[in-house]
């Protein structure tokens, strides 16, 4: 079991190496997955959330159980975190190994990912955590401005010269 008073750098080596060996062998499935999914296909986003909830709920779990009574932190600031680990990790095994190779390296990569999960899923002093006041508020995102389409100029029609 986590212990969430103590940092638990192995543990989550082994969560995030599963994770890693799942899309090393099922790589383009899931790649096509979430790029349907990031595309607004409905099918595919139900699949990926209903793939990645289980991930995200232990995690936010784990990290509710490393701030027991703490008021200022609810289940919904842990789920987000729990969601941005997932996200991340998801982010670094879709990514080519050959294309993490050019870079730090795939092991570099799996070992911060492992740093940041035993991190995220161990107490903090209460004074780290921010009371939810002081976070920014949400702000829905400003839909685009329509682009304006520059009408091009007809082109000049040529005369003959007798």
């Amino acid at each position: 079991p986590w212990n969430p008073q103590r940092v638990e750098t192995e543990h989550a080596a082994r969560v995030v190496r599963a994770f890693a060996l799942v899309w090393d062998k099922h790589r383009p499935v899931l790649r096509f997955r979430n790029l349907e999914a990031d595309r607004g296909d409905e099918r595919f986003e139900t699949i990926r959330l209903r793939t990645s909830l289980r991930i995200v709920k232990r995690f936010g779990d784990h990290i509710m159980q490393a701030y027991p009574g703490n008021a200022r932190y609810s289940k919904r600031d842990a789920m987000a975190e729990a969601s941005v680990l997932v996200a991340a990790m998801e982010r670094c095994a879709a990514v080519d190994p050959n294309t993490l190779a050019r870079g730090v390296g795939a092991e570099a990569m799996w070992d911060a990912m492992a740093r940041v999960v035993a991190r995220t899923l161990t107490a903090h002093s209460p004074e780290e955590i921010k009371p939810a006041s002081a976070r920014a508020p949400d702000v829905p995102a400003k839909p685009p401005k329509p682009v304006k389409k520059v009408a091009k100029p007809a082109a000049a029609k040529k005369t003959r010269r007798a």
